[in-house]
């Protein structure tokens, strides 16, 4: 008579069997996972996306050394209120980035301005008028060698104008004839002083300046001058006006 044998399972037959219970039976079991075990490498490219991400969770020790480039950033996200004071120094500004746009008007005012900043290259053409200077702000210091040319010290005009007067029909009697004249500076110029003169004649004719005035414009301004002359000789005459013209 034949004994049967008792033989039991292999390990690796045992760990199948196992297997196959748990497939066929559709449980499921959590597998715990070590503390700190999740590094880079277990996560998947674009894995973390901003839902699993909880509110708060990204703080300043968690962003890496200049991780926050400018492709990062939207448009509009980075607004006066995050930004700290002095936080945009000269060496942060792009060339150019400061435009006449972005500066409001009198905003610039002198404390503002560092010594020297303003130099040459930083005035416009033509951007220094005769109303942006002191009094006396232009001493001999001021000026470079050579600086002034003559068509520089061609700011003062000496302008005039004459009229024939014909004789008086009996010389010195106070009985004469008149005539008047008148001289204007150029437009860009203005009367600073006035006079006037005979062509010829000796110090004893009878020729008086009846008048002599100046000339304003709409502003106030002295643009020329008017004058009458009278001539109590037996000659003609000519009268002439004289006015300095000041270049503005």
């Amino acid at each position: 008579m034949h004994r049967i044998t008792r033989r039991l399972p292999s390990p690796a037959m045992a760990v199948a069997l196992t297997a196959l219970v748990v497939a066929l039976g559709g449980t499921a079991y959590a597998v715990a996972l070590p503390a700190n075990s999740v590094g880079p490498a277990q996560l998947r490219t674009a894995s973390v996306r901003t839902a699993k991400l909880a509110a708060g969770a990204v703080t300043t020790s968690r962003l890496a050394r200049r991780a926050v480039t400018t492709g990062k950033l939207a448009t509009g996200a980075v607004t006066q209120g995050k930004l700290a004071d002095g936080a945009v120094t000269f060496s942060r500004l792009a060339p150019g980035a400061v435009g006449t746009k972005k500066i409001q008007d009198r905003s610039v005012s002198g404390a503002k301005l560092a010594n020297g900043a303003v130099g040459g290259t930083q005035l416009a053409g033509g951007a220094v008028t005769n109303s942006k200077l002191g009094s006396s702000s232009v001493t001999g210091a001021k000026i470079a060698p050579r600086a002034v040319g003559a068509d520089d010290l061609n700011v003062i005009t000496l302008r005039e104008a004459s009229v024939s007067i014909a004789a008086s029909g009996t010389p010195a009697d106070g009985s004469y004839p008149t005539r008047s004249v008148t001289k204007t500076c150029a437009s860009n110029e203005r009367a600073i002083a006035a006079g006037s003169r005979w062509d010829t004649g000796d110090n004893d004719d009878e020729l008086p300046v009846i008048a002599l005035r100046y000339l304003v414009n709409g502003s106030g301004q002295p643009v020329g001058v008017e004058g009458r002359g009278g001539n109590d000789t037996g000659n003609a005459r000519s009268f002439v006006v004289q006015v300095l013209c000041l270049r503005t």
